[in-house]
């Protein structure tokens, strides 16, 4: 659940200390203008409506939706011989990398197949991953990622496809 918030300031000075930067994560590095990613007025007041509208009940539908799908994906990839899940996520944000296939060579041939995992550079302590956000609209159809990718997976396994390249002299530097 990627949250909606907003801080409002009556003193513009106030506003330049929210700037915010981290880069020691699983993710790729952030410097945000903002509070930990607060947005505008637009998002909050969609965000409220829509709870509005659903209520409290149908907002606890949706989470446990997306939690269930997560948790189904998270089994899955953990039981593929070449992937695995990046720490112990509890929610519906989460990376997924590997130590022998190419994880932007998965997330090409996802694409292919009609998904979308965006794949981010390692960096310090964290390998190269593909980032996975699970919603209310790609839930339903959990199932059929899994199998397109663990075929994408396997296929990549079975062509040898590692992610492990030469770096040229000149980016050695």
């Amino acid at each position: 659940a990627k949250g909606a918030s907003a801080i409002l300031y009556n003193d513009g000075d106030m506003r330049r200390w929210q700037t915010w930067a981290w880069s020691g994560w699983t993710g790729y590095s952030v410097v945000n203008p903002t509070v930990m990613s607060t947005k505008g007025g637009g998002p909050v007041a969609a965000c409220w409506a829509t709870l509005q509208h659903i209520g409290r009940e149908g907002y606890l539908d949706l989470v446990e939706t997306c939690q269930h799908a997560s948790s189904r994906i998270i089994s899955a990839v953990n039981n593929m011989p070449s992937l695995r899940v990046l720490g112990q996520p509890k929610t519906n944000l989460f990376s997924v990398t590997s130590d022998t296939i190419d994880v932007f060579a998965l997330a090409d041939d996802m694409k292919a197949k009609g998904w979308y995992i965006q794949p981010q550079f390692g960096f310090s302590n964290s390998p190269a991953n593909v980032h996975l956000s699970v919603g209310a609209s790609n839930a339903p159809h959990v199932e059929a990622f899994i199998r397109d990718l663990a075929e994408c997976e396997a296929d990549l396994r079975e062509r040898n496809v590692t992610g492990l390249r030469e770096v040229p002299p000149e980016v050695q530097a």
